[in-house]
């Protein structure tokens, strides 16, 4: 009796007979892959000469797509040095077949890692790795020749999408899907009258290769059609020619199969909706095999922003599916805001915290996971443009231009101790408030008022004021009040004063001449001239420590969690580090905890190191040392990796090359330097809050210290201008951070 099944996975017979109906390395969709991937590493090589090139083929099958690259590389002497290939698959006797077949190719190449997975759990792919390396992204993924329309069940294709959102290396990482124009609906199109008004194909016989005597004969027997469902069944009977001549049927496997169409709106949006964005659309050739299908290759970029139709190119007459949906903005933010708004809700939700408005949210917006923190950043990304635009040019200018009353009247209700006066659980009247502000009642009504339409304070009851979450915060915590305060009192009159500074400094390299020394000229020594933000700070004690614990308050908030230094590097490498300009250790601490091996020296100035030593918790005793140390002179502590986290931004670009020029005597081959900052993005590829935040700060740094936020690029040439031999080996940017550790090595 001839053994029974129900997929193409059955048995080893089965994924041959799929591989050689489905699986042939000369169908013409390889073309565009190759030339995808011979640019991709050639540009990688440039940037990152160091770092592995990882190339993920989702649903491998038989290993089509990686073997046949590597074949076309051997024939073209492309070299593949430094390359990763990773083949995913959830079939195991497909993986099999992969390996049986890369057994039988030159061995010249480096071997494909065959991995059993799943496609809607990518970011599981490092736990399932032999690598020692377990902060993989992927520099290339492809899903090639339809295999997304087996993502048949409601949600699948966005959860598909978010999965290659979170593993593609951002910026420079392209992912291929290939999808024919037949899954693609226009959308009032009935997908059942397209997919009944195909003919079945007629019964086929196929002969084995790897099986001496066996024949495959193949009927396809069904096409049912319900919703945007289409239910195929496929016959294949597997014979084995015996002795005398005759077939005897030893197999036969009934297989049942799902194939989903989409809308052209619904394959746009899910791709948007996971931060990624189609950057080209490219036509395959039709052949004997892709007869019939039109078939297309969208290559795609994660660029953690909802998508915009203005950035894209396309190849073919897909220019429809780029744009569908993208005509209205306003339409592509609100699907933006519900979505994100729904995945951000549920991860506050399943971590048990109160609701946002409410004065008991934590003070700093607590860690989230990898796509919490996307849709967190995308979230407010598109309510910022969503602001803009509903607003008009001219209104929006004009609010802008009046934000300062804004800041300027939270401030007042902080210098005045109104908060203070209210307590958490609680309201105090209007009436009260105003006589402990000593101002006239109706005046202090307004500015209150004011204070709450702009998201500071509440009234919950007419005349009762209580907190909200903002306003609790500066009860709650001394630090966050002192970084508003020290805003308002130093960075906000400084802000006022660019175009005076610009006259006397226009390259905006003299830190004597910035924004805030012209603000406060009169205010050093009680003379008219001009001094560097240090020396305001010394003459103002109050404003020093307001400063210093601004800076606290600033690197407790999530988004600058020293949490993301040591999850965003693989600090296995190292045994020893020697944190720059450490201040208090925190940033040692948190790599110490989840790398106990490591010892640390944190090196400040004389007094902070004297203060931090006394708070350093009993716990890192034997790991976390203070020096002192003025990194302008030369290194004396010997170390496998040196870190800067916020260091060079404060200094311009001559005096950044004296604090790399510093670490001179110990830069031996091997060494690392890790430049923790803000790095400038390239135009759309990060969120807009997150571009905001960043230029932001480049526009502090210049108005406070004449300093900047740089590209990676411009680090790179800083480093190597002091000692050539430092190279860019890779940056990382963990989700929920806007700060990138950038890697340099000495060859």
């Amino acid at each position: 009796m001839a053994q029974e099944g129900s997929s193409y996975y059955d048995s080893p017979y089965m994924v041959e007979f799929y591989n050689l109906k489905w699986g042939k390395p000369s169908m013409p969709d390889m073309d565009i892959y190759w030339k995808i991937f011979t640019d991709a590493v050639t540009q990688h090589r440039e940037a990152a000469p160091d770092k592995p090139f990882t190339v993920l083929d989702v649903g491998t099958g038989a290993g089509r797509v990686p073997l046949g690259l590597l074949q076309r590389a051997i024939a073209a002497s492309f070299d593949t040095r430094n390359i990763q290939m990773i083949g995913l698959d959830n079939a195991q006797h497909m993986l099999d077949l992969a390996a049986k077949l890369e057994s039988k190719t030159n061995n010249n190449t480096p071997p494909v890692t065959w991995v059993l997975g799943n496609a809607l759990a990518l970011d599981e792919l490092p736990t399932l790795l032999p690598l020692s390396d377990k902060h993989i992204t992927i520099d290339l993924l492809i899903f090639a020749f339809n295999s997304v329309c087996h993502m048949e069940r409601d949600g699948e294709l966005a959860q598909f999408f978010l999965q290659v959102s979170k593993v593609l290396t951002p910026g420079t990482g392209r992912a291929c899907i290939g999808l024919a124009d037949w899954f693609l609906l226009n959308p009032e199109e009935d997908m059942k009258v397209r997919a009944e008004s195909e003919e079945l194909p007629p019964p086929e016989d196929v002969q084995s290769v790897d099986f001496p005597g066996i024949r495959y004969h193949t009927t396809m027997n069904r096409m049912d059609c319900q919703g945007k469902l289409c239910v195929c069944g496929e016959d294949v009977q597997v014979f084995k020619q015996l002795d005398d001549g005759k077939d005897k049927e030893i197999e036969i496997h009934r297989v049942r199969h799902s194939l989903r169409w989409f809308t052209k709106p619904e394959f746009s949006t899910a791709i948007e909706a996971a931060g990624l964005r189609i950057v080209e659309v490219s036509k395959v050739d039709e052949s004997e095999e892709t007869a019939g299908y039109d078939d297309n290759i969208y290559i795609l970029q994660r660029v953690a922003l909802p998508f915009r139709a203005s950035s894209v190119r396309s190849s073919t007459k897909q220019q429809d599916i780029v744009t569908s949906g993208a005509k209205n903005r306003m339409d592509e933010l609100s699907k933006s805001v519900a979505l994100n708004a729904g995945i951000l809700s549920a991860e506050l939700r399943d971590k048990g915290l109160p609701s946002l408005d409410d004065e008991s949210f934590p003070v700093s917006f607590p860690l989230l996971s990898p796509e919490g923190s996307r849709a967190r950043f995308e979230l407010i990304s598109a309510a910022l443009d969503i602001v803009r635009l509903a607003s008009g040019p001219s209104e929006f200018l004009g609010n802008l231009s009046l934000q300062g009353f804004e800041l300027n009247t939270i401030g007042t209700m902080i210098k005045l101790g109104v908060p203070q006066q209210i307590p958490l659980d609680g309201s105090v009247s209007l009436r009260s408030l105003a006589q402990y502000a000593q101002v006239e009642e109706q005046l202090f009504t307004r500015l209150v008022r004011y204070s709450i339409a702009v998201g500071f304070l509440s009234e919950k009851t007419p005349g009762q004021i209580s907190h909200n979450s903002a306003s609790s915060v500066c009860v709650r915590d001394q630090n966050t009040t002192d970084s508003i305060l020290s805003n308002l009192n130093v960075a906000n009159p400084a802000s006022v004063k660019m175009v005076e500074a610009l006259k006397l400094n226009p390259t905006g390299t003299d830190a004597s001449k910035t924004p805030l020394s012209v603000a406060f000229a009169q205010s050093l020594d009680g003379a008219e001239k001009l001094g560097t933000m240090w020396d305001f700070l010394r003459d103002h004690p109050e404003e020093e420590v307001r400063f210093h614990n601004s800076m606290a308050a600033t690197h407790s908030t999530s988004i600058y969690s020293c949490e993301h230094v040591a999850r965003g590097f693989d600090w296995n490498q190292v045994k020893s580090i020697v944190d720059v300009g450490g201040s208090e250790g925190h940033v040692s601490m948190a790599i110490v905890n989840s790398y106990p091996h490591i010892k640390s020296t944190v090196q400040d100035i004389g007094e902070v190191v004297a203060s931090s030593r006394q708070q350093l918790p009993a716990q890192y005793n034997q790991t976390i040392e203070f020096i002192e140390h003025d990194f302008f002179q030369p290194q004396s502590v010997q170390a496998d990796a040196y870190i800067l986290r916020f260091i060079l931004h404060n200094w311009s670009d001559e005096e950044a090359k004296r604090i790399i020029g510093g670490l001179l005597p110990v830069l031996k081959p091997g060494v690392r330097v890790l430049i923790i900052e803000h790095v400038v993005p390239e135009k759309g590829t990060v969120p807009l809050y997150v571009e905001r935040i960043v230029r932001n700060m480049d526009v502090t740094m210049f108005g406070l210290l004449a300093g900047r936020e740089r590209t990676a690029q411009d680090y790179a040439s800083i480093l190597s201008s002091v000692d050539g031999r430092l190279k860019l080996k890779g940056s990382t940017c963990p989700d929920g951070s806007v700060v990138t550790i950038l890697e340099f090595i000495v060859e």
